[in-house]
């Protein structure tokens, strides 16, 4: 049997059969990890529509606290309880972020990274001491000596926050470093990237939130910025439920997703994760070779 297509230019079946194969999606994952055990850590992916939290990989190793999304393909930046590590979700693989140089290095607390320049922000203190400010993360492109595929990084200070209880962060677009204040009044506040001032935005609705907000991740398909809360205590980080909001950062106004939720004390966003081709890219590249064969038959 002679197939229809077999007439249509080749050039056309191709690009749009091609639609149908793996490519990089715009869209990121929203992934939090359960910790389980010392040996066994399950990451879980957060649906940025309804908060639902569905497994994703389970992977040996440290237990793993996401923060932010990875400067690489299909990562996040994590930390395990002293060490942070840039680990990709597809592998389990987890690449150490080392700093030697005491000059050069800091304690920091919660990461964002900015896409869009390519710079990691740490929130943190000089030398773990003083008021809390703003770092900037410096990957040296060499290894850690003696740990293949490390990072050796170091940290410049910014400049002091003003607010001393800014707990997470994440960065979103059109608005640029967002923090969380967790206390009796809990808030929103915009971070210069140039100084690290913090500025007031808005106050929170959500003031009885379980354990504060401990995550943020914007979700770049939605345009949604889902703020987590979870607990470390009890063994290995394993506690009651946590709890996933969304969260509009210019009136604050918090909307729970899953007040049922594992326990999730970070999530992060995985960016440049493959999908499949849409199926339409085939209707179209069906319609377009039936076009071609009607005016081929025109034509003679």
């Amino acid at each position: 049997m002679k197939l229809w297509f077999c007439h249509c230019d080749p050039l056309v079946v191709l690009v749009f059969v091609l639609g149908l194969g793996p490519v990089r999606a715009v869209a990121g994952l929203i992934v939090g990890t359960d910790f389980g055990n010392q040996q066994q850590q399950n990451f879980l992916a957060v649906d940025p529509g309804t908060g639902s939290v569905t497994p994703l990989a389970t992977f040996g190793g440290d237990m793993y606290i996401p923060t932010s999304s990875g400067p690489a393909n299909d990562t996040i930046l994590a930390y395990s309880p002293v060490n942070l590590y840039q680990i990709n979700v597809g592998t389990g693989a987890a690449s150490l972020y080392a700093c030697s140089n005491s000059s050069l290095c800091a304690s920091v607390g919660d990461l964002a990274y900015d896409s869009s320049s390519g710079v990691i922000y740490g929130l943190g203190r000089i030398n773990g001491a003083g008021p809390e400010g703003l770092f900037e993360l410096h990957d040296s492109g060499m290894q850690y000596p003696g740990i293949p595929g490390s990072h050796m990084i170091s940290y410049s200070w910014i400049g002091y926050l003003g607010v001393d209880d800014i707990s997470v962060m994440e960065f979103v677009p059109g608005l640029g470093l967002y923090g969380v204040a967790n206390g009796n009044t809990p808030a929103g506040f915009t971070i210069d990237e140039e100084t690290g001032q913090a500025s007031f935005l808005t106050t929170l609705s959500e003031a009885g939130v379980p354990y504060g907000i401990t995550g943020l991740a914007y979700d770049s398909d939605t345009g949604r910025l889902l703020a987590s809360s979870g607990t470390l205590t009890g063994p290995f980080g394993s506690g009651p439920p946590g709890a996933i909001f969304l969260l509009d950062p210019m009136d604050g106004l918090m909307t729970p997703l899953n007040l049922d939720a594992p326990n999730l004390y970070g999530i992060a966003e995985v960016t440049n994760i493959p999908e499949p081709g849409p199926a339409w890219m085939l209707l179209v590249g069906i319609a377009a070779c039936l076009a071609v064969r009607r005016f081929e038959r025109l034509a003679h």
